[in-house]
């Protein structure tokens, strides 16, 4: 029947549900859980519904050991699955069964399920995270209480949903009801939306060329503003930039992406890019059209509004629309004008329509979107992130649930590595998730997870979601595979970062930390030819870095003690590249029987260093000296004037190893109520000293019992120098065995 009408009538989708609600509350009254409620296993009896295929059912409370071990989804159907059972919570009930039986009633009203995804594990993952689109942007015929009553049933913990299935008939019934006794109504927002679609319909339309295609790229050039305002034209580009996001029929390459381009074309990044530079720099790429436009005042109160989109190749006019607009409805005109375009030029008309407004997933306040635009600048132009914050600060003033401009400002704050307040900014972003993007929520808890939590499973799982919704998106990509990487998944990684590198129009120039990281897990993965490739696309501090991994895979020692030593010298290269190529040069030294100038080059960068670099350096000297049984004393000078909470656990774990125990303990005591932020950032600091305190005491069972299982976690994360990584825990372990 769904195959055939897509949706059901609003009559017809409750007489069935009510009907399998009350075969499932006999069911239950017996005892018995289904398990797999879905289109397929409601058959008709005349004009009753029946509920069938009780394959899989078994008693409520009883055990299961069913279970796909190929893809580790529990048995079901994941598109109609509780989020309990999607991941094999044993105790499932009948509210499980009440969450099918919502998903169900969901697609008999909106024509589709609730979630789905390219695989079963992501449309688990959806079920348990994602919030469930409303029908009544689908459906406006549906009434408040059914949709009420399809999101309790659909809620995601078993608590918050109808116990009973009498109970989910029984609101089902209800809000049949009052959607027909409910007049129509309009709410503000839907009449503002027509006001301005009809102030845009006066607007002229061009269309002289054939329209895009699905995929294609999309650059933005800059917009030309009044004379007396320059950055108004800034502003209105960043905003049909936006708008231009949402569409997943055409790739966009915004402006601040091209400021690298501009760099390695010898152009300074603030020059003005008009359509004829955009042009030029698009044919040395697979960008097939620029996005160009301007706004000019009519009097006080109107402005005037041109976008076009010209062919890269000849610059011709693919489409062009021409609008007014009082200031104060920019946001609202300016995504009419966008969409108006992205109809032209070959999108869907119902995908379009999806999109949320800008002044939803935004702010209505163009003056708040003025600050918002020039912060962002100042991050992306001068690497700014205070003045940016400045910005940012005036933006939520005027419109305080603006959530695009808190998760900017949260950004800003963790490159300044001032967590609490970044934790405070993404706190505020996520509080607002009506006023961002699917996508955008699901990254942004993706970023706060791993940045104060340090959960990388959650982490992964958020950019699963994420990625279901942006997959072409490069950055997501790459960030999962570095994710997957710090989990031991390696070989998922190589296959993130190969999907990746299609994804941009300008080449290898302008994707070196994809590539980069590919090179890296080609060679952790063995694909040492595949890594030689790619290096090949590489240049300068990355380059350096892959040749020297590739030498110690291959135990060329002197070859890698001569990369790394010309990575040292040079003062190009810094921060994370510098830091492992001392780090590297040591190793080379050590493994060529040079202990003690590797040690003296490890001592001595940790001594002009500062912070997370010095308690590196000097950790890895620690590491050293283990692996080569030297004898270790304690130090009275490690990392001198650091009270920070990892210097603590740094001096613990060389007081442990070097057998003061009791220094050692002191410092766990210490640290036992740890805020969530310090044992994120600490990991298995506190694990890893207590290990060692008991291998002083020569309790081996106690170690392997301890060390083991996080050994094998597969941590090797590169971003956070303090938290221990797996090589670190299982030398320990080892050792424990080998005892």
């Amino acid at each position: 029947l769904l195959r055939r009408r897509k949706q059901l009538s609003v009559e017809d989708a409750v007489r069935i549900t009510v009907d399998v609600a009350e075969a499932l509350a006999f069911a239950h009254g017996q005892g018995v859980l289904h398990r797999d409620i879905k289109p397929e296993n409601i058959l008709f009896d005349g004009n009753r519904a029946m509920l069938a295929d009780f394959g899989i059912a078994r008693a409520i409370g009883g055990a299961d050991s069913q279970v796909i071990t190929s893809s580790g989804i529990v048995v079901g159907t994941a598109t109609y699955m509780s989020p309990e059972h999607g991941y094999a919570n044993k105790e499932l009930d009948a509210r499980s069964d009440l969450y099918e039986l919502g998903c169900v009633l969901y697609e008999m009203l909106a024509g589709e399920p609730p979630f789905s995804g390219p695989n079963p594990q992501a449309i688990v993952a959806r079920h348990a995270s994602a919030p469930v689109p409303s029908i009544r942007i689908i459906r406006p015929n549906v009434s408040e209480a059914l949709e009420a009553a399809v999101m309790r049933a659909l809620a995601k913990a078993p608590p918050d949903r109808f116990q009973t299935a009498e109970e989910l008939a029984s609101a089902v019934r209800a809000g049949a009801v009052a959607g027909t006794a409910r007049r129509p109504r309009y709410r503000r927002g839907m009449i503002a939306a027509t006001v301005i679609l009809a102030a845009v319909a006066g607007g002229s339309w061009l269309a002289l060329r054939t329209p895009l295609h699905k995929g294609d790229w999309l650059l933005v050039a800059d917009f030309d503003g009044p004379v007396d305002d320059a950055r108004l034209g800034a502003a209105v580009r960043d905003l049909a930039t936006q708008a231009f996001r949402q569409s997943r029929f055409l790739q966009v390459f915004d402006r601040r992406q091209l400021n690298e381009v501009l760099r390695r074309a010898g152009v300074p990044e603030t020059t003005h890019v008009d359509a004829d530079r955009a042009r030029e720099l698009a044919q040395r790429s697979s960008v097939r059209a620029v996005l160009r436009g301007s706004v000019r005042r009519l009097n006080q109160t109107t402005l005037e509004l041109v976008l076009h989109v010209v062919s890269a190749e000849d610059g011709g006019t693919l489409a062009s629309v021409v609008g007014t607009a009082a200031p104060e409805h920019l946001p609202d005109s300016i995504q009419a004008l966008a969409n108006s375009l992205r109809s032209r030029l070959g999108e869907r008309r119902a995908a379009i329509t999806a999109n949320r407004p800008l002044r939803d997933v935004m702010t209505p306040s163009m003056e708040a979107f003025r600050k918002y635009a020039a912060g962002a600048d100042a991050t992306s132009l001068r690497n700014d992130h205070a003045a940016s914050n400045a910005l940012m600060w005036d933006a939520v003033r005027l419109d305080s649930g603006f959530a695009a401009a808190w998760a900017v400002m949260g950004a800003n704050y963790l490159s300044l590595r001032q967590l609490d307040s970044a934790r405070l900014a993404y706190g505020k972003a996520l509080s607002y998730p009506n006023r961002l993007s699917v996508a955008e929520l699901y990254r942004l808890r993706a970023d706060a997870a791993y940045a104060f939590d340090h959960d990388l499973l959650a982490t992964v799982r958020w950019y699963d979601l994420y990625l279901a919704e942006v997959p072409t998106s490069r950055s997501g990509r790459t960030n999962r595979a570095v994710y997957r990487s710090a989990l031991g998944q390696w070989d998922e990684a190589v296959r993130d970062l190969r999907d990746a590198v299609p994804f941009n129009p300008f080449g290898a120039a302008l994707i070196q930390p994809t590539l980069f990281n590919l090179a890296v897990a080609l060679v952790v993965v063995g694909d040492r030819g595949g890594a030689r490739t790619v290096r090949d696309s590489l240049t300068g501090a990355p380059a350096m870095y892959v040749d020297v991994i590739l030498a110690d895979a291959e135990s060329r020692w002197a070859a890698a003690e001569s990369v790394a030593t010309a990575g040292v010298a040079d003062a190009r290269i810094s921060g994370f590249y510098r830091i492992h190529a001392v780090t590297a040069l040591a190793s080379a030294l050590a493994a060529q029987g040079a202990r003690r100038a590797a040690d003296s080059v490890l001592a001595a960068a940790a001594r002009s260093s500062q912070g997370a670099n010095a308690r590196w350096y000097e950790r890895s000297r620690l590491l050293m000296m283990l692996g080569g049984d030297d004898a270790i004393a304690p130090r009275m000078d490690l990392v001198p004037h650091d009270t920070t909470a990892p210097a603590d656990m740094l001096r613990a774990l060389w007081a442990a190893v070097a057998g003061d125990t009791a220094a050692a303990r002191s410092t766990l005591l210490k640290y036992a109520g740890a805020t969530s932020l310090q044992a994120a950032a600490l990991g298995q600091s506190p694990a890893l000293i207590d290990a060692w305190i008991a291998a002083r005491r020569r309790d081996w069972r106690y170690v392997a019992d301890h060390v083991a299982a996080i050994a094998q976690l597969g941590e090797m994360d590169p971003t956070i120098f303090d938290r221990p990584d797996s090589y670190q825990l299982r030398w320990l372990a080892a050792r424990a065995y080998e005892e």
